[in-house]
């Protein structure tokens, strides 16, 4: 997985959009999900595009019978193929892979927003980048790249790409006087508890300090994988790919930002940040 993240994002050179990052992580996504003959197969990741597009209409949006077969088709070539070193290669016989791996596929998407507004912080904070870059060179030291897996989490933080939590209550639930019966549904709503400055006394800076530290451990739902029994299974995946993307783009480039992003990040961080209109010009340092 390491391998691919560092060969593909070699590619970014110049200014960068957001649609021509995304061309970029697609590849990255494909390779680890798929294996390495599904990197150029751009059909299956517009397929899902398309499928995910019309789901977000619900009934609203009549049903793609032939692109989801078509979708569903080329999953199985993959699976069935089973490259190793893939995710597919470690699904057990048995498994709906036609049910399960679009899930991994469609996963990544936020990993890679995350990603590109987190490139956009580190274009402005050339202090955090550079200690990022200093950690990559000694990875002995920092085999997790505990540096880089913060900076990605406080964009979380920041910018939650789940921005809503559903919870089911399983007992009686006291609620601020009242009484909630088992069974009712909580919506969780990530930034109320991730910017709110009468808890936070860092809730609108960049601050990957805060997870190194202890300040985001304990009972306030800082949460950017979720939490409970639910939290998101493939957390590990994502921290290590994103993380070891961080680590490379920091070490070999130097970063700028367009000025209308460098102006937003400025300050205090926004409590809203458009990915897609954000470009970066990537500059190879070695």
């Amino acid at each position: 997985m390491l391998g691919v993240v560092r060969e593909e994002l070699d590619s970014l050179t110049g200014t960068v959009g957001w649609n021509d990052f995304r061309d970029v992580w697609s590849r990255v996504v494909r390779r680890i999900v798929l294996g390495d003959a599904a990197r150029d197969d751009t059909e299956v990741t517009a397929h899902l595009d398309n499928l995910r597009g019309d789901a977000n209409w619900a009934e609203f949006r009549p049903r793609r019978g032939a692109v989801r077969r078509e979708f569903t088709r080329d999953l199985e070539r993959y699976v069935d193929k089973r490259e190793p070193g893939s995710l597919v290669e470690l699904l057990p016989p048995a498994a709906d892979a036609s049910g399960q791996v679009p899930h991994w596929l469609f996963a990544f998407d936020a990993a890679g927003i995350a990603l590109w507004r987190l490139f956009a912080v580190l274009a402005t904070r050339q202090a955090i980048r550079e200690r990022i870059a200093t950690e990559a060179k000694h990875p002995e030291s920092s085999p997790l790249l505990s540096e880089a897996g913060a900076a990605v989490q406080e964009s979380l933080r920041l910018w939650p790409t789940t921005l809503v939590i559903l919870r089911e209550s399983r007992t009686d639930t006291e609620w601020s006087g009242r009484w909630a019966p088992a069974g009712t549904e909580f919506a969780i709503v990530s930034s109320v508890f991730h910017r709110d400055s009468q808890a936070l006394d860092f809730a609108d800076r960049f601050e990957p300090d805060a997870w190194l530290d202890g300040r985001t451990d304990g009972d306030w739902p800082i949460i950017p994988f979720s939490a409970g029994p639910a939290t998101c299974p493939g957390q590990n995946v994502v921290l290590l790919t994103t993380s070891a993307a961080v680590s490379h783009v920091a070490e070999h480039y130097e970063l700028d930002a367009d000025p209308d992003t460098r102006s937003r990040l400025a300050g205090p961080m926004p409590t809203t940040f458009d990915h897609t209109r954000i470009r970066i010009g990537f500059w190879r340092n070695s």
